[in-house]
């Protein structure tokens, strides 16, 4: 099943569907395919549209922009029996989270779109189509033999930073004070590597303007962490997450949480992108119940290595699957303590 993937280089996240089928009165009818992010951490489901899955995607003026074969049904709004045929292309606009429809798609016999570029501030569509438009009303804008130009103005406003915070490398939240330390390091990251300038409020009392940095944390309690990220000058847009830090009062230094921490740092993918294989890195330490999965981009699961305790070292033999993305995570007892992107090229 085709899957198209878009990069928000702005935000550094990265937009893919997921395929499933879609059941309507017990019978399935079609495949929905559900539009997703990855943000280096976690998946966010966005919304769903029911096709054949999305052959291509690609950002323009900050919307995203999805190609299929064929018809591309879309839910307004997800999760209902209601679909619109937006003849093979669509915008989804992630200011308002909806889809639209660009003015009657694309037609010809059994037309799709198989490529989208920008260029000159223009984007160009190319694919197996003979005409603009919509034939089944008359309104056919014009004759394009596979190729055809979609322009429109900015959309102006700062809706589209949208900045994110995340702790010592992973989704965690909550981390422990050592029983034998009065403070802990914590490092705070920023997905904003291309504005301008960065403010952060450590919620301590603390302040930095760098994208990413160390700070430590002497008293346990609930830290309102807050990032504000100028870019273009003009354009502001701030974020805030609670950090909770615990005292470990069970004698030893080597909680959970910061063992995850250690295991997420200890995680390394190379050479990436890869070939055939790759090589996986990570030190569990004492766990010794640590699976190491890896998921295609439309979330199958392609390989479930077992990891030992210590140090470990692992060589993914990869050469049944196709290029693209995918998703290689550490797992233990189903929870997920670190994800890595991949990328096989050949």
């Amino acid at each position: 099943m085709e899957t198209a993937f878009a990069v928000d280089t702005l935000n550094n996240f990265v937009y893919f569907t997921l395929v499933q089928n879609y059941v309507l009165n017990n019978t399935v009818v079609d495949h929905m395919s559900t539009l997703a992010r990855w943000d280096g951490y976690r998946i966010e489901p966005l919304d769903t549209f029911v096709s054949g899955g999305a052959l291509c995607a690609t950002f323009y003026k900050h919307k995203l922009f999805l190609g299929n074969i064929g018809d591309l049904y879309l839910s307004f709004p997800p999760d209902t029996p209601d679909f619109y045929d937006t003849r093979s292309i669509a915008m989804w606009d992630p200011k308002d989270r909806k889809y639209y429809d660009l003015k009657g798609g694309v037609g010809g016999n059994y037309p799709f779109i198989y490529a989208m570029t920008v260029y000159h501030d223009t984007l160009f569509i190319g694919g197996e189509f003979t005409y603009t438009g919509d034939s089944a009303n008359n309104n056919i804008d014009t004759l394009n033999h596979g190729i055809a130009k979609w322009y429109m103005e900015d959309d102006p406003g700062c809706w589209y930073i949208e900045p994110r915070i995340y702790f010592n490398h992973s989704a965690l939240d909550t981390f422990y004070i050592p029983y034998d330390a009065d403070s802990i390091s914590i490092y705070l990251e920023n997905n904003n590597p291309y504005v301008d300038s960065w403010q952060w409020g450590l919620g301590d009392g603390g302040s930095d303007t760098v994208q990413c940095l160390y700070h430590t944390y002497h008293d346990t309690g609930v830290y309102n962490v807050k990032i504000t990220v100028t870019f273009d000058d003009s354009c502001q847009a701030s974020y805030t997450r609670n950090l909770v830090i615990l005292k470990d009062t069970t004698g030893s230094s080597d909680t959970t949480s910061v063992i995850y921490a250690r295991i997420s740092k200890s995680f390394k993918i190379y050479p990436n992108p890869a070939k055939d294989r790759f090589t996986v890195e990570a030190n569990t330490y004492n766990f010794d119940d640590v699976l190491l999965k890896v998921y295609s981009g439309i979330g199958y699961n392609k390989r479930v290595l077992a990891l030992h305790s210590g140090y470990n070292r692992k060589e993914v033999n990869m050469q049944d699957s196709r290029s693209g993305v995918y998703f290689v995570s550490l797992v233990r007892k189903g929870k997920i303590i670190a994800t890595k992107k991949v990328i096989l090229k050949r």
